[in-house]
């Protein structure tokens, strides 16, 4: 291993006959790459009714069918007349209520008792809240006059017909659909969500409902990516978990490529006998956009964005290299490409004695308060026991030993 500048340079073997060069790119330049590809807009948009449209992305504008509210609206209880009557008793001839007309025109010094949210007549100007009245049996006195539309709430005072009411990209929470409702929209065009694959490798990795043997362990990725995925609001997952055989990692992998719009693989991208991944992908997309960052864990990630085809995160098999790894790469990238802005990490507050890096570092923390956390330091990348208690994980950049307490960014697990 090497240091050039920024980068790290590492000579791996592929057989005796071969050698192939990898540069470890810096976290920073993983992460920039992944963010540029990311954003290249692959996926079609789809209509979407709207019952099931709930935290979807809106594809495109939506627009006022018509003004808004499209009459004027009565804001108070109590009655409504022309200003042109001049007795402060006035008769009172009917009641409106809420979605009706009125009946007829009023005469000079008659009014009609109206609720709130009915429709004022058009010959009336005048809206007289209950508080403001003296009613007697067919009759009502005017206690203390209003303006004219004092309490009315204009016809198109909010919005006219043809204007944009939810810009496109809004997030469709209940407030975005009740307004997608009242204008008319049953179905909504939105941001289709990525068809995801997820490829597990490994012999050894057995079903969680399996007693595995004194050399198998059982599999915790495809719960750990599927309830991960779910959390981002993806649902169209395809889950394969496979030994160490390259032909059929090989055979799933091209139907894959033609199927979905990312592929994520956890194990068999690093060094090993056994570690086919690498070679395939170069055979099926060409060069990766980097392979190796200088990170700890998820030293070996790769990733791939090749033209009209899903992008390839391969991500290292170990549990917390694979559930890191996602969180800081993956679960970014998602977000952006249903156009949805991922939260920037939050800084929180971190004593350690921790020496110097040669490595960007990703450790497990537990959180002590919205901005201070403990490292939980794990042996290795699999030692998954430390990820009991954490509620996410923080990121120290390679270099000079850092000060004691510091500041870090922190990722919570979703």
């Amino acid at each position: 291993m090497v240091e050039l500048n920024n980068f790290i340079l590492i000579v791996t073997m592929i057989d005796t006959s071969k050698t192939r060069v990898h540069m470890l790119i810096p976290v920073p330049e993983a992460s920039n790459i992944i963010r540029y590809r990311a954003t290249q807009p692959f996926i079609q948009d789809k209509l979407c009714l709207l019952a099931d449209s709930h935290q979807r992305i809106l594809a495109s504008d939506l627009h006022a069918d018509r003004d808004y509210p499209p009459y004027d609206r009565v804001m108070m209880d109590g009655v409504c007349y022309s200003s042109k009557s001049t007795k402060k008793e006035l008769q009172i001839v009917g009641t409106l209520h809420a979605g009706e007309p009125a009946p007829r025109a009023l005469f000079p010094n008659e009014a009609w008792r109206i609720n709130t949210g009915a429709a004022l007549p058009n010959d009336c100007d005048l809206v007289v809240p209950v508080e403001e009245l003296s009613f007697s049996e067919n009759s009502v006195r005017i206690l203390k006059p209003s303006e004219p539309y004092q309490f009315v709430h204009r016809e198109g005072s909010d919005t006219k017909k043809g204007e944009v009411v939810l810009p496109k990209d809004s997030v469709l929470n209940s407030a975005a659909l009740s307004i997608a409702a009242s204008i008319g929209h049953t179905t909504i065009p939105v941001v289709q969500t990525p068809r995801v694959f997820v490829l597990t490798t490994g012999k050894e990795a057995v079903p969680p409902e399996n007693t595995p043997t004194d050399y198998q362990i059982r599999r915790s990725h495809p719960t750990a990516l599927a309830t991960a995925l779910h959390a981002l609001g993806i649902t169209e997952t395809t889950f394969l978990h496979l030994d160490d055989n390259e032909d059929t990692m090989r055979d799933a992998l091209e139907s894959a490529l033609q199927s979905e719009d990312v592929i994520l693989t956890c194990g068999a991208i690093s060094k090993g006998t056994s570690d086919f991944l690498g070679e395939i992908f170069r055979d099926l997309l060409g060069e990766p956009e980097f392979h190796g960052v200088a990170q700890r864990p998820g030293r070996p990630l790769a990733f791939w964005a090749s033209p009209n085809q899903p992008l390839v995160f391969a991500l290292p098999g170990n549990a917390l290299s694979t559930l890191i790894t996602f969180h800081r790469y993956v679960a970014p990238s998602l977000q952006a490409l249903m156009r949805r802005s991922a939260p920037e990490p939050t800084m929180v507050t971190v004593e350690h004695d921790l020496s110097e890096f040669h490595l960007t570092r990703f450790l497990p923390v537990q959180l002590d308060s919205p901005e201070s956390a403990t490292l939980l330091n794990p042996q290795n990348s699999g030692d998954f026991s430390q990820l009991a208690g954490s509620h996410g994980f923080v990121e120290i950049e390679l270099g000079k030993k850092p000060a004691s307490p510091i500041k870090l960014p922190f990722y919570p697990w979703l």
